[in-house]
């Protein structure tokens, strides 16, 4: 199909004066629309170009069937190390998972969490529900599924957390859900808030807003806003940013918003978070803070960073391997074993075996 070209006379004099640049629109084939940015204040003329395709709806309308009649919302998007797209989404709409956002009772919401996809070279999937459903049990969960953030590993697998106010073991209270879909398709939800080694009574409050990352060496990060009771809150009245991480298993819960040195410091709510990780494995987490300080008793940004912390440990039991002892101030001290002492000694009679030979 023949491109058409349009130059709008307008752009020039309004670009040349305003922006100083020339600024073009071509409309192409496919929908899709390209904007030409040519930059005269520049020594070197320099052209940036922005194009993008027309809109597409990925929550509703799959196979020309308009089934989604309620609210699709909070979305968040990953793209995978093949350049395939992952979508999830909270939604209101019934089906047999539930009830969905009921207009008629407010108070009663089972919205659930939605995923959709597109692998390339192909159009956007039929909307799956996550959060509800597993092994075709539909039902269980039955109360709203929110904010739900995504991220895919280096083996394109895909990791999703979420905040659930569905009861169960773990009480009545909101807490952190995940999944992951691997070859074998999506699990199971997993509690991370909660239930660290079987305990369901460390977190009693609310846990809110849940961000995930992932490092370079596949390791799950996850933060969010929690009022349980501890060291750093009473009576549920403070909200702190937690943090977990996930090799095998997911580890308990960490305050990382106050307790510094052991000072319980911040007394106001700290919400909201976001988490970033870097190329050597740092964690950078970045909040908002309501508690006063010398920054005044305005809201404010709070940041902290958790540094990688590397396990040095052989896969299996050695006698050559030597242990590692972690110092007080973080020094790593090698412990030989019997079987080290012998190698070395062993090792430094053939090098002098060696050197006698040589001279004679």
């Amino acid at each position: 199909m023949k491109k058409t070209k349009i130059i709008i006379i307008f752009s020039l004099l309004f670009s040349t004066f305003f922006l100083g640049g020339l600024v073009i629109i071509q409309l192409g084939a496919q929908n899709r629309s390209n904007v030409i940015f040519y930059d005269l204040n520049s020594p070197n003329l320099e052209i940036s170009a922005i194009n993008y395709d027309n809109i597409t709806v990925i929550s509703d309308g799959y196979d020309g069937e308009w089934w989604n009649n309620y609210s699709s919302s909070y979305s968040d998007i990953v793209a995978d190390s093949n350049g395939n797209i992952h979508v999830v989404w909270q939604d209101g709409t019934p089906g047999k998972w539930g009830v969905g956002y009921n207009q008629s009772d407010p108070n009663k919401r089972d919205e659930e969490i939605m995923y959709a996809n597109k692998t390339i070279g192909s159009s956007w999937s039929n909307a799956t529900v996550l959060s509800d459903g597993y092994a075709n049990q539909w039902g269980w969960n039955d109360e709203f599924s929110v904010n739900a953030d995504i991220v895919s590993d280096s083996q394109c697998n895909l990791h999703v957390v979420w905040q659930d106010y569905t009861p169960g073991e773990w009480g009545t209270d909101g807490e952190i859900f995940y999944v992951n879909r691997t070859l074998s398709g999506w699990s199971n939800i997993t509690v991370v808030s909660d239930g660290y080694e079987g305990s369901w009574e460390q977190n009693t409050g609310e846990s809110s807003s849940p961000r995930i990352a992932i490092d370079n060496a596949d390791t799950l990060h996850v933060v969010w806003y929690d009022n349980s009771d501890g060291d750093w809150s009473y009576d549920n009245d403070d909200y702190e940013i937690m943090y977990v991480n996930k090799t095998i298993p997911w580890s308990e819960f960490t305050v990382i918003s106050d307790g510094y040195d052991g000072e319980w410091w911040n007394t106001e709510w700290s919400s909201l978070p976001a988490i970033a990780t870097d190329n050597s494995g740092n964690i950078h987490i970045v909040w908002t803070e309501e508690t006063q300080g010398e920054w005044g008793d305005d809201d404010e940004i709070l940041y902290t960073k958790i540094t990688k912390i590397t396990t040095l440990s052989p896969t299996s039991p050695s006698i050559f391997l030597p242990p590692i002892i972690v110092e007080e101030d973080d020094s790593l001290i090698p412990i030989l074993t019997i079987g080290g002492i012998v190698a070395i000694i062993g090792i430094i009679g053939v090098i002098i075996i060696i050197v006698i030979r040589k001279r004679s």
